[in-house]
C-alpha cells in the first residue's frame, strides 16, 4: 500500500526514483514500472503524474535546473551589470561543485536531446531563457561602460559553453571543486573583465 503524500511530495520522489533508474540502468533500459516501484508506487499511481519516461526526463531536468533560473534572476536584480554577470558564473560553479550524480543526469539528458524532441525542446526553451537574461546583461554592462563593445550574444554562447564544459570537468576531475576552479593561480577570481582590464 502506497502512502498519502501531496502531488508536489510525489512528484519529487518520482524524480528521485527516475534519476537513479536512469543513472543505474541508462535511458531505454528504464521502465516506468522500475521507476513506480522505486518510488513506492503502482505502475496506475505512476501514470497518475506522468504520461511517459520522456516526461519524467524532461520534468526531472528541470527540476535540477530550477536553481539556475533563480541564479540568472537573482544576477539580472544586480545594480551593476558586471556585478550580476560575475555572480552568475561564480553561482553557476558553486552550484554544480559535489553535485556529479545530478552533473551525470544533465548530460543524460542533454543526449537524449538529440533523439527525442520533446526532451530537445525543454533544453532549448531552457537555454533560450538563460541566454536571453545573461545577453541582456552584457548589453547592460556595455551600456554601463563595463564592458567593450562586443557583440553580447557571441559572448554568451562561449561563456554557456565555457561553463558546461567546467561541469564536465567536475565529474572527470575529482580532485576539482568550486574554490579550485574559481580561482586562477594568481588568487583572482574568474570573472567579466571590466573595460581597459
Amino acid at each position: 500500500m502506497t502512502k498519502k503524500l501531496a502531488k508536489d511530495e510525489r512528484m519529487r520522489e518520482i524524480v528521485a526514483a527516475a534519476i537513479t533508474e536512469f543513472l543505474e540502468k541508462g535511458y531505454e533500459n528504464t521502465t516506468m514500472e522500475a521507476i513506480a516501484i522505486r518510488a513506492g508506487l503502482t505502475k496506475g499511481g505512476i501514470y497518475h503524474h506522468f504520461d511517459s519516461k520522456d516526461e519524467i526526463l524532461g520534468y526531472a531536468n528541470l527540476s535540477i535546473s530550477e536553481p539556475i533560473m533563480k541564479l540568472v534572476e537573482r544576477a539580472g536584480k544586480e545594480s551593476s551589470a558586471l556585478n550580476g554577470i560575475n555572480l552568475y558564473i561564480q553561482g553557476y560553479i558553486k552550484y554544480w561543485t559535489g553535485r556529479s550524480r545530478e552533473i551525470a543526469f544533465f548530460f543524460l539528458t542533454m543526449s537524449k536531446a538529440f533523439e527525442i524532441s520533446r526532451i530537445r525542446d525543454l533544453f532549448s526553451e531552457y537555454y533560450q531563457t538563460i541566454s536571453a537574461s545573461l545577453v541582456a546583461l552584457f548589453k547592460r554592462a556595455i551600456e554601463e561602460g563595463t564592458l567593450r563593445q562586443d557583440d553580447p550574444t557571441v559572448r554568451v554562447a562561449v561563456l554557456m559553453s565555457a561553463l558546461d564544459g567546467i561541469i564536465a570537468n567536475l565529474i572527470l576531475d575529482p580532485s576539482l571543486n568550486a574554490e579550485s576552479i574559481t580561482k586562477n593561480p594568481k588568487g583572482r577570481v574568474p570573472r567579466a573583465e571590466p573595460v581597459g582590464e
